[in-house]
């Protein structure tokens, strides 16, 4: 019998990309896989060729997403596993029930696996983290502009990314240059824009296609000289790792997720503040550290002053560790975990077969 997954699949934002690729990694070790849409009532599936049901006889089952509804997805299913995530430093007690009526929890980060275990979780939680995808199309740069983008697809949690402190940041270093660029991924919202206006920052472009494939992500991230991502907290935050793993400078803190995954000398570093209270999807009782327009300001300055050498050191990176973050390694503890139990349920549908037939 094949493990049924239960993710999103109806574009390409993270979650999405992350169930994406769990499914084609375990499909490549011959995994058997059935997936069920969670993102509406009536889901809609993009480069999804594996079969679609609702197979609530599966012995195993993967909820991908938060955990207060994982239990209601994977009731009926023998073997539950969880795959989840958090950016703050606390999970609501719901989180906690939800997560302990599970057989495995697995996170994408060591800061992920602490904050589970410190708020009450008790069944195994385990790390596994984000990659990248192989054969990725990258673009040449050809504009002689300082080119940076920002991305976000938390429209509503924009402090979580560190977003208006960067805005202010940048209007302070680069004072509306037209040498400097920075482009927003992020959804065109009325207070975002409003708070741009107010700013009266002009060197400042807003792109709101928030779902793109990794292939074009590669392709549209080589277009810029670096990726800032002053962000407060993150699960793990793949988006630096996508662009240092394609020779792209990447600007952020070195905290929560991105500590995971965090080059030392070879990311410009966003130092942080005191820890301050934060609300995320779900989360409303968690903290973390602050980001201030100054600790951006800094960073900004550091990297201005040597586009040209934090860019080589990028390339040196991608070039030695790149393909150390492809998805067919990061992804290996959830295939050894998930492969016996696929064989188990195999040979315990055989036996019943032959059983019926005696």
């Amino acid at each position: 019998m094949a493990i049924h997954i239960y993710g999103q699949f109806n574009d390409y934002t993270s979650i999405a990309t992350v169930s994406r690729a769990i499914c084609k990694e375990l499909h490549r070790n011959k995994i058997k896989i059935t997936v069920r849409g969670t993102g509406a009532i009536s889901p809609t599936y993009v480069d999804c060729p594996w079969p679609l049901s609702l197979n609530s006889h599966a012995d195993v089952a993967i909820y991908i997403g938060y955990p207060e509804v994982a239990p209601n997805w994977l009731k009926g299913h023998k073997t539950k596993i969880l795959i989840t995530v958090c950016e703050t430093n606390a999970i609501p007690s719901e989180w906690v029930g939800a997560c302990n009526q599970m057989d495995h929890i697995i996170v994408p980060s060591q800061f992920c696996r602490q904050v589970y275990m410190d708020s009450g979780v008790r069944k195994p939680v385990i790390v596994v983290p984000h990659g990248v995808s192989e054969g990725r199309t990258t673009i040449s740069k050809t504009s002689s502009l300082i080119e940076l983008v920002h991305i976000s697809g938390a429209a509503s949690f924009p402090h979580r990314k560190g977003t208006p402190a960067l805005l202010k940041a940048w209007k302070a270093v680069t004072d509306n240059s037209a040498n400097h660029k920075l482009t927003l991924k992020i959804a065109r919202e009325s207070r975002m824009m409003e708070f741009i206006a107010r700013l009266g920052v002009t060197n400042v472009e807003i792109d709101d296609n928030l779902s793109l494939s990794p292939n074009r992500m590669a392709a549209y991230l080589s277009l810029f000289d670096a990726v800032i991502q002053p962000s407060r907290g993150e699960g793990f935050g793949i988006v630096p790792l996508e662009a240092r793993t394609l020779g792209i400078p990447t600007i952020i803190t070195a905290i929560s997720g991105h500590s995971e995954h965090f080059a030392p000398g070879v990311d410009v570093e966003v130092p942080v503040g005191p820890y301050k209270p934060m609300v995320t999807q779900g989360n409303g009782n968690g903290f973390a550290p602050s980001v201030e327009q100054e600790h951006v300001e800094l960073a900004l300055r550091e990297y201005l002053a040597d586009v040209t050498g934090w860019k080589g050191k990028a390339v040196s990176w991608a070039e030695r560790f790149g393909s150390l973050w492809y998805w067919r390694h990061t992804l290996k503890p959830l295939v050894k975990l998930v492969a016996p139990m696929a064989a188990r349920s195999s040979r315990t549908i055989r036996m019943s077969d032959s059983i019926g037939k005696e």
